[in-house]
């Protein structure tokens, strides 16, 4: 059984996925840290790199996550993506996200710090108590 180190969150948002192979859109059904699962009826091959571009529309800003993964699975429903990269606006846009809809923004900062650990991203500067962080 797959063992997940991220918590995952429903999450409904269009999405733009590009690869090698062809390019796909389609709608997040859920999401976290790590991946991100996209319901679309077309695929792209289990193994492919691709860049995920999603936007999320406000009332007055638009903003738009630039996501690097691997295609890791496929369902019935669509394919889902394990994420092997971010620029750091995206990441702490994501972790945002995640945190507001699980409602445990201190689990989420956790999981946030551990990553950056095992990834050897300095922390140095980085305050858990920070408001802009969580």
């Amino acid at each position: 059984m797959e063992r997940r180190n991220f918590s995952r969150v429903l999450f409904h948002t269009r999405v733009a996925v590009q690869s090698p192979v062809g390019n796909v859109d389609g709608e997040i059904v859920n999401l976290s840290l790590g991946g991100l699962f996209l319901k679309t009826v077309e695929r792209i091959p289990i193994g492919v790199d691709v860049d995920v571009r999603v936007s999320i529309s406000g009332t007055t800003s638009e903003l738009q996550l630039r996501l690097m993964g691997m295609v890791a699975r496929h369902t019935e429903e669509g394919f889902g993506i394990q994420l092997k990269g971010m620029d750091l606006d995206s990441f702490i846009h994501l972790k945002n996200i995640i945190a507001y809809n699980m409602g445990e923004e201190e689990k989420v900062m956790e999981e946030f710090l551990e990553f950056m650990r095992r990834h050897q991203i300095s922390i140095d500067k980085i305050d858990p108590g920070d408001s802009k962080y969580v």
